[in-house]
């Protein structure tokens, strides 16, 4: 009976191991409906084909027979399909889900009518329009002129361009150049409204500008729209734009885009973190050299992972391999030190991650931001937590750093009556 016990516990055990070194893939169908009798699937399903819609299959449960459209390997891509069929004829169809280990799709492989973010008929950015240099344009050079004003306000930029603006015509790529200025300094007017309208008119090419700038405008809309918090319609811009450009350097950053909103969704419970890492690996293979930004995004942001599936030993070797690799790069080697130090702290591993913390507060202080992150700042704040240091200290550090995301959680949580050591802790949970 014993020997029986200890080979049960061995094969749970085990089993919880493989999973955790390799969770299985999970692949997401869209319900149309289940009927009592094959019959009635089999008009439905003939009925959706017919639409365009494939695959369409039919799966067998002991009651009912479901019929089921689609296999989508990231959560938010049935989800936009599912919300769409929604609004289209199906208001009772939801998205369903199996683990399939011996099954991966790497690319959407569905076919149906999907709602566009960006109403653009070209296939793909080699297709755009091309325009011969304006440069010596009178009105493209009193734009500039206008623009290097710096001692004017954008309040005041805005009313002398925008009459310029409209008085081009919508094929003149000049008003193109003029409407993405006019778009800059709405944003820094925070009229993030106004320019999310202005950057969309030239993303969509009702107002002509060269590939560029069209590009640019394509990535500031789908900014502007996750800055809004608006992440499932930035998830479909960004998937746009990764389909719709050629270029592997844009290319590579609509993936980091969409891995870093992958990573979000998941942490609210909307899809899998292993999805992350299937974007951090698209950008790992398709960005050149020369993108070393998009690299080192990709391979953080991986790293990061294990956090959220509480491997921590997998994630902290990554992150000493990546502040490893980039030690002569100090911004992205200052954020590799701060997610050693992260992995170090939720393994209670103290002693470590006080020489971490540490080592981050004792950069540079001109360091470079890295993914909203001021390493020096974090090190700082969280070193002076952990060794104990006084009230008074602690202030001057958060009033030093005030303008950081790290400083503005801890006041943020200090007036809830957190402690500083709790809010890592409490904001991952």
């Amino acid at each position: 009976m014993r020997k029986i016990l200890f080979i049960i516990i061995f094969l749970i055990s085990l089993t919880t191991i493989l999973y955790s070194l390799d969770p299985p893939e999970r692949i997401y169908s869209i319900q149309l409906g289940a009927y009592p009798t094959l019959e009635e699937a089999e008009i439905k399903k003939t009925e959706y084909k017919s639409l365009g819609y494939s695959p369409v299959s039919i799966i067998q449960s002991p009651k009912w027979y479901k019929v089921r459209f689609g296999e989508f390997p990231i959560f938010l891509e049935g989800y936009l399909y599912c919300m769409d069929l929604r609004k289209e004829k199906c208001p009772d169809v939801w998205l369903v889900w199996q683990d399939n280990v011996e099954k991966k799709i790497d690319f959407i492989t569905t076919v149906g009518p999907v709602e566009k973010y960006f109403n653009i008929p070209e296939k793909s950015s080699d297709e755009l329009q091309t325009f011969p240099p304006y440069n010596d344009e009178p009105d493209y050079k009193l734009i500039s002129e206008l623009v290097e004003k710096k001692e004017f306000s954008a309040s005041i930029l805005i009313e002398e361009i925008e009459p310029i603006v409209k008085s081009l015509k919508d094929t003149d790529p000049v008003k193109g150049f003029g409407t993405m200025r006019l778009a800059y300094l709405n944003l820094k007017n925070t009229n993030r409204a106004k320019a999310k309208d202005l950057f969309r008119e030239v993303a969509e090419g009702k107002i002509s500008a060269d590939s560029k700038e069209r590009i640019e405008a394509m990535f500031r809309v789908a900014r502007i729209e996750h800055s809004l918090n608006n992440r499932l319609t930035a998830y479909r811009a960004f998937d746009e734009i990764n389909k719709f450009v050629v270029d592997n350097e844009n290319k590579a950053e609509a993936l980091v885009q969409l891995a870093g909103l992958t990573m979000e969704l998941a942490r609210c419970n909307y899809g899998q973190i292993t999805e992350t890492r299937r974007f951090c690996q698209q950008v790992l293979e398709v960005a050149p050299e020369t993108s070393r930004r998009q690299k080192a995004l990709a391979e953080l942001m991986n790293a990061e992972t294990y956090l959220y599936t509480k491997e921590y030993e997998r994630g902290l070797g990554l992150a000493k391999e990546f502040e490893k690799n980039y030690s002569d790069q100090m911004r992205e080697y200052g954020a590799g030190i701060c997610l050693k130090a992260t992995f170090y702290w939720r393994m209670k591993r103290w002693d470590e991650a006080k020489e971490a913390l540490y080592q981050a507060k004792e950069l540079p202080d001109n360091i470079e931001m890295f993914k909203d992150l001021n390493p020096k700042a974090f090190g700082s704040i969280y070193y002076a937590s952990l060794t104990g240091a006084p009230e008074k200290e602690i202030e001057a550090i958060l009033d030093k750093y005030r303008d950081t995301s790290d400083a503005k959680r801890i006041i943020k949580a200090r007036e809830l009556g957190i402690r500083c050591t709790e809010v890592k802790f409490r904001e991952e949970r």
